[in-house]
């Protein structure tokens, strides 16, 4: 999974949490289904977006299938992009 352009600020928890820089992002390590509640729910609690997609299995469409089943809570924010240059953030 990957968080796109991070502020300064988060670097070192995106470190903590595993990551490695890579390009203009950073890349977070694969983990099993609880880690990835964490996971998912630290960046949700950061107020980062979850990307959104038209189609496969976006960030967002794992914390709603998490939220499911029990394994995190609450609402976030969902990130969709109309064109390169465009996007739209829903509450979900």
């Amino acid at each position: 999974m990957g968080v796109d352009a991070p502020s300064e600020s988060l670097v070192p928890l995106l470190a903590e949490l595993g990551g490695h820089a890579r390009g203009d992002g950073w890349t977070l390590p694969d983990a099993d289904e609880l880690q990835l509640a964490r996971l998912l729910s630290t960046l949700r609690n950061l107020g980062l977006p979850l990307a959104g997609a038209p189609h496969g299995w976006p960030p967002a469409e794992i914390f709603a299938d998490l939220r499911e089943r029990g394994l995190v809570a609450g609402t976030f924010l969902e990130i969709t992009w109309t064109s390169p240059d465009q996007h739209q953030t829903v509450e979900r």
